[in-house]
């Protein structure tokens, strides 16, 4: 089971914006999956530290949120280094990998997809932009590298830009709630991202993803929210990494 979380590990570097995965200290998150039931979200957090002060540190840890309760589950899968003292505590205090392996042997997971519609087909997630376009297209927004842009950028490319910042919106029925906004920072290097949208079997809760590469080191961010059968409320469970630099 634990090699699952690892093959996910893999295929989610490969979606990371390729500046992402330069020298720099690297905080990833991937989602490993919704419980068949959507009781359960569980999804992967990892730091790679860079010198002068991190550079021996690596940490990877496996968090189980249990939406109901909005309540973390916290398993430790990999140390290596020194960590700052306040974490090493925290880090001695987790599960260890054994554990999380009988956990998900309990409750199995679904086939991992990434949608912008639910699997209901009754709510959406859009990426509204300020010209009140939804770039949302196919299973994954993808950020075209602004600044060190390719042959192929084009005009389309020059309007996603322009559209900046995104307003990350969820709509149901008649209801359409802006929960989030996004701007990756200008630093001068590459600007680009992906934004991913994976929904629970239930079609009840939402989990957006989304990765970019920061003015010094990667970043993700990670939101939860209910959007729940048979009523238009949404509202926000939890969020994981908020500032996109934080160990885990």
């Amino acid at each position: 089971m634990l090699r699952a979380l690892f093959a996910v590990a893999i295929v989610f570097a490969e979606l990371l914006p390729r500046s992402a995965m330069a020298d720099g200290e690297r905080y990833d998150i991937s989602i490993v999956g919704w419980t068949v039931d959507g009781a359960f979200l569980v999804y992967r957090r990892a730091f790679v530290g860079s010198p002068p002060v991190t550079e021996d540190l690596r940490v990877e840890t496996v968090e189980v949120l249990e939406v109901a309760a909005a309540e973390t589950s916290r398993y430790l899968i990999k140390l290596e280094g020194t960590a700052p003292p306040d974490k090493a505590r925290a880090y001695a205090s987790m599960m260890k990998a054994e554990r999380l392996d009988e956990w998900m042997k309990k409750h199995p997971l679904a086939k991992l997809t990434s949608s912008f519609k639910s699997p209901d087909r009754k709510a959406e997630a859009m990426a509204i932009g300020k010209d009140g376009r939804n770039w949302v297209v196919g299973d994954v927004l993808i950020l075209p590298d602004l600044n060190n842009a390719k042959p192929d950028f084009n005009e389309a490319d020059k309007a996603f830009w322009a559209a900046m910042p995104l307003n990350l919106v969820l709509a149901k029925g008649n209801k359409t709630v802006t929960v989030g906004t996004w701007q990756p920072e200008q630093c001068g290097g590459p600007l680009e991202g992906t934004l991913h949208a994976y929904w629970s079997p239930d079609s009840n809760h939402v989990a957006w993803l989304r990765a970019w590469p920061g003015c010094i080191s990667s970043r993700t961010r990670l939101d939860i929210f209910s959007v729940k059968s048979g009523s238009a409320d949404i509202r926000s469970l939890a969020t994981v990494n908020e500032s996109g630099e934080e160990l885990p």
